[in-house]
């Protein structure tokens, strides 16, 4: 069937001219002026009748995501620490951590040679070295008549259960504007 179109267009699909002026074309005898030629896109949306657009444009997708993948990783490079490392130590606070005994737990921390971090539950480094496990202690500030404050433990009895710690965490890094990486 022939479509009606005022865009660009070529020739017709199937269609065979012959030397005098009338065409035969679906057992149908017509003149060759009656015939248009059929657009580059259809109603349907194909180019040239057989390319679907949405597949054009699905293929170029996946195309383009695969080109970025592959062809252009990107400029930051590998993840490795391959550049200028040196010795570091960092202090790390751990407050309120709850634990059944405490005087236990930090113990066995203070024997632990090595440790992993896990920041939003994702595991963020290789081991780092413990270099020490300083407890700190539970404090609560009271204020004086004399207007002075003072500082005594803090009497709760539900903190018999947690531990406030200071942790020398030790291993080598890259020193930048922002801190190790």
């Amino acid at each position: 069937m022939l479509h009606l179109r005022s865009s660009v267009s070529i020739g017709v699909r199937n269609e065979k001219v012959w030397s005098n002026s009338v065409v035969k074309y679906c057992g149908q005898m017509r003149s060759r002026t009656e015939y248009t030629k059929v657009a580059i896109f259809d109603s349907k949306g194909r180019l040239f009748g057989k390319l679907s657009l949405l597949d054009l444009g699905a293929a170029l997708a996946i195309l383009m995501v695969v080109v970025g993948i592959f062809v252009y990783p990107g400029a930051g490079g590998s993840v490795a620490q391959v550049g200028n490392t040196q010795e570091i130590e960092v202090d790390v606070m751990a407050r309120g951590l709850t634990v059944l005994n405490p005087e236990d737990f930090l113990a066995k921390l203070a024997e632990t040679d090595s440790t992993k971090i896990i920041v939003r539950n994702q595991p963020y480094s290789d081991p780092i070295a413990v270099k020490k496990v300083i407890p700190l202690p539970r404090s609560v500030a009271v204020p004086q008549p004399d207007g002075s404050v003072k500082s005594f433990p803090d009497p709760r009895p539900e903190l018999g259960y947690t531990a406030d710690l200071l942790i020398t965490l030790g291993g080598r890094a890259e020193k930048s504007s922002n801190g190790p990486v």
